[in-house]
């Protein structure tokens, strides 16, 4: 019996884990916006539900989808034009593996910190990549 509630505990810190993992990507995001926003660069963020968000450079007529499905332990990606004279790369999936008491990110089999998975996800878009103040 206690080895059942053991495998329930771990099994919700490991959820937990994953949700905080997916927010501080979605901080990342917001916070990259408000930067660029900042700099009139232009940039919008766009929470479409607690587990999806869409993040769009009209200078580069360009917009990501990001989605988590923390039960499948996948965070996609796709990207949409803005316009009909805009090619898109092709979507991607990180997936989110529980180490330990942490859930760690990857792409294909390297792993990435939340900041290289924020920029793997808006590269196509054109952030410029400025120090932070």
């Amino acid at each position: 019996m206690r080895q059942l509630e053991d495998q329930s505990n771990d099994k919700a810190e490991v959820q937990a884990q994953e949700k905080e993992t997916w927010s501080e990507l979605v901080k990342g995001f917001q916070d990259e916006v408000t930067r660029l926003e900042k700099s009139n660069a232009g940039a919008d963020f766009e929470k479409m539900s607690d587990f999806q968000c869409r993040i769009s450079n009209p200078s580069a007529k360009t917009a990501a989808i990001v989605t988590a499905d923390l039960d499948a332990r996948t965070i996609s990606y796709s990207y949409e034009p803005e316009d009909k004279n805009t090619a898109v790369p092709e979507e991607g999936i990180l997936a989110l593996r529980p180490e330990g008491r942490s859930v760690n990110l990857f792409s294909a089999d390297q792993q990435l910190s939340a900041e290289q998975a924020r920029r793997l996800i808006l590269e196509p878009l054109q952030f410029q990549q400025t120090p932070r103040s």
